[in-house]
């Protein structure tokens, strides 16, 4: 297998981020060492001309090219003036060209860092069958981390090797102000819900991502158009069966952390009472995501960042319960997602004080469903609202699991297609 480790890089300030900070994990021995014994792999730079020079008399470079092949691919022609832009134009040709050679590619950004090990567990799940792997991140404060993990942990190499727990411990003590946005029950929430942390020791926590960072992607005729980002949009272009996809759910086995400077804003914040699983749901439906990808079943895994006192016992039972509740969770905002879609059907379909009633429901944390996943389902609801309120408390009672169903006795209109489910309004009007 030929594998393309993409990066897109651009300016001297995030070029340095790059050779001094980002390359030297690679070079940890569990990462481009390891992998480069499993597949075929080309580190591939997407730059600037005018940025090539300063990568190749970088101290990292001697070592790298001696590690694996490095291609850097300069990209004048392409519009690099606005960063997520800029980094969504250059990562387009990656995949293209990734696409072209047939090969599977690595999308990473320039200021990501990895613990020792990370790339060796990427490359036996290459080597299992696995066609889309994910994985989630912490965010850092370039200024502390960058310092205080080459002094503690880089070796006479250039190389800077942190294994998984040390990792966990060394971005919690540098942590970056907006990831404070992204506890669960917080009251001050990011408009955009990429994750959810829920702590359950000192050193500890589940994460769930909504956001779908791809770490690497295997197949051939990519669909290289996504929104913004190679983390929205993307992962759903790709057509992959559940079994083909791999969420790293430990840090044991794959950290990765993101560095920026404190001062950078990350984040649209908002004060809110609403529970998680409401504001979550609501997000899904107004961004446009598709909360029933894949059933929904990776957006409610959780992964758990275990520092260093994730051995104790008492913590390891903490674990337990946060990652049930975290899935818990999830999957109510879900639903909520799901019943927005509903209203919204109902409402284009004209029956508005249906719609309403759904909406209103769904928006006060009202509904639930006892699903492991999202599936294809046919739902019944009455034309009546008056009666909606009994049917909807018990809601379960009137979803049946699959499509193309018989339309029952008394159906005045139906199917009306949410997405993922067929609706029925039963009764008269």
């Amino acid at each position: 297998m030929e594998l393309h480790y993409c990066v897109p890089v651009w300016g001297s300030a995030y070029v340095a981020q790059l050779t001094d900070v980002s390359l030297p994990s690679l070079l940890a021995p569990g990462n481009l060492p390891a992998l480069s014994q499993m597949v075929s792999v080309r580190l591939r730079i997407f730059t600037r001309s005018a940025d090539a020079r300063q990568i190749r008399d970088s101290a990292i470079w001697p070592r790298l090219v001696a590690c694996v092949p490095v291609d850097i691919v300069t990209c004048d022609d392409l519009n690099l003036s606005e960063t997520y832009a800029g980094m969504s134009n250059l990562l387009q040709a990656a995949i293209r060209q990734a696409g072209a050679a047939g090969a599977a590619f690595v999308p990473q950004a320039a200021d990501g860092f990895w613990s020792d090990g990370s790339l060796a567990t990427l490359g036996r799940l290459l080597h299992a069958g696995k066609r889309l792997v994910l994985c989630g991140g912490l965010r850092v404060v370039t200024e502390t981390f960058a310092p205080a993990v080459r002094s503690r942990f880089g070796v006479p190499d250039g190389a800077i090797a942190i294994s998984g727990r040390d990792m966990v411990d060394l971005a919690l003590d540098h942590l970056h102000p907006s990831m404070g946005l992204y506890f669960n029950d917080s009251r001050l929430r990011a408009v955009s819900t990429s994750w959810w942390l829920r702590p359950y020791s000192r050193r500890s926590l589940v994460q769930n991502i909504f956001h779908f960072v791809p770490l690497a992607v295997v197949g051939t005729g990519y669909d290289a158009r996504f929104n913004g980002t190679v983390d929205r949009g993307f992962v759903e272009t790709l057509d992959v069966r559940p079994e083909d996809v791999a969420l790293i759910d430990s840090s044991d086995d794959l950290t990765l952390v993101d560095l920026a400077p404190a001062a950078r804003v990350i984040g649209e914040p908002q004060l809110t009472c609403l529970s998680d699983a409401v504001f979550t749901g609501r997000w899904f439906r107004e961004m446009g995501e598709s909360h029933a990808f894949l059933g929904g079943r990776f957006y409610a895994k959780p992964i758990r960042f275990r520092g260093g006192d994730a051995d104790d016992p008492a913590v390891r039972r903490a674990e337990r319960q946060a990652a049930r509740m975290a899935r818990r969770q999830v999957y109510a905002g879900l639903v909520v997602a799901e019943a927005l879609a509903v209203a919204a059907a109902l409402h284009a379909a004209g029956w508005l004080d249906l719609a309403h009633d759904v909406k209103a429901r769904a928006l006060s944390g009202g509904l639930s469903l006892p699903v492991g996943r999202l599936a294809p389902y046919t739902a019944c609801l009455p034309a009546d609202p008056s009666t909606l309120v009994s049917v909807l408390d018990r809601l379960k009672d009137h979803v049946v699991v699959g499509r193309g169903h018989v339309p029952p006795a008394g159906a005045l209109a139906g199917p009306i297609e949410t997405g993922l489910g067929e609706i029925y309004v039963l009764g008269s009007r």
